[in-house]
């Protein structure tokens, strides 16, 4: 009669001939660092048969040995037959896959800032250099955003009566931004709000006062630029601001009046970074 005894990875205690656990240490000097799938073993007299189960219970492996000898040439030929089967099955059905550790990306900052050096042109009054400095926030690297940023001009000059008049404005700009990528191009467009200090004197007058009042306004501004790095990018910066008040300057003991256009433009060239 013929005593036939599975065993299986649980078995704590066994008098079988070999035992799963010896199966598992020759495996692992087979495949190190390999952990042994579930693994059962059934005797005869001279055959052993070896079976290797999936979680669920299915089988996946079923070899059955002729053979006798002693208990460790038996657990070296089960070791070689279980590891000849794991380093040939898919994944999904070797269980014992090294864990992979995943790192999560860095959720990006979505913060940009550039600066820009531009042409100041009022309708009624000669061009005069300009500058920027502005910062963009995208959340989560969105297309929508928040523009913030300072701006000023040198003093625009422009001859009245026997002297000249100059005048100035220097502010800041606060507003939504969107955005959208091409490529390497990069559009944004930005209605703003501004609110700037302004201010005016003369020269060549027996005596002048100097004016200084606030204006606010608002503004549309447009820019194209192209990325040269996955950093920072270079861009033509377009913008019109229509000031919410008229300005007329006047010197006293002169006749006439200076107007100023609401209106005021840019155009300018500048480069923009990502922190």
């Amino acid at each position: 009669m013929v005593l036939a005894v599975w065993l299986t990875i649980a078995a704590a205690q066994t008098s079988e001939c070999p035992t799963v656990r010896e199966v598992e240490a020759e495996f692992a000097r087979i495949l190190p660092g390999t952990a042994a799938p579930d693994i059962e073993l059934q005797q005869a007299a001279d055959t052993l048969s070896v079976r290797c189960l999936a979680p669920d219970g299915s089988l996946l492996l079923n070899r059955t040995l002729a053979m006798q000898g002693s208990c460790a040439e038996k657990a070296k030929a089960a070791a070689v037959i279980v590891a000849a089967w794991a380093s040939q099955a898919p994944l999904s059905e070797n269980k014992v896959a090294t864990p992979v550790k995943v790192t999560p990306a860095p959720v990006p900052l979505g913060l940009e800032v550039g600066v820009v050096a531009q042409a100041w042109l009022e309708l009624t009054a000669p061009i005069r250099p300009g500058f920027g400095l502005w910062g963009d926030w995208f959340p989560h690297g969105g297309w929508l955003g928040l523009h913030a940023g300072v701006f000023a001009h040198t003093p625009i000059d422009a001859a009245f009566g026997p002297g000249q008049m100059h005048w100035y404005r220097l502010g800041g700009e606060l507003g939504p931004v969107v955005k959208g990528d091409l490529g390497p191009v990069r559009l944004t467009f930005s209605p703003q709000w501004v609110l700037a200090r302004f201010s005016a004197w003369g020269t060549g007058f027996d005596s002048v006062n100097t004016v200084t009042d606030w204006d606010g306004g608002a503004k549309a501004s447009f820019r194209v630029g192209l990325f040269m790095h996955s950093r920072w990018h270079l861009f033509i910066d377009a913008h019109a601001t229509l000031w919410a008040r008229p300005r007329r300057l006047t010197i006293e003991g002169v006749d006439g009046t200076r107007s100023l256009s609401r209106w005021t433009f840019g155009l300018g060239i500048g480069a923009g970074a990502r922190p």
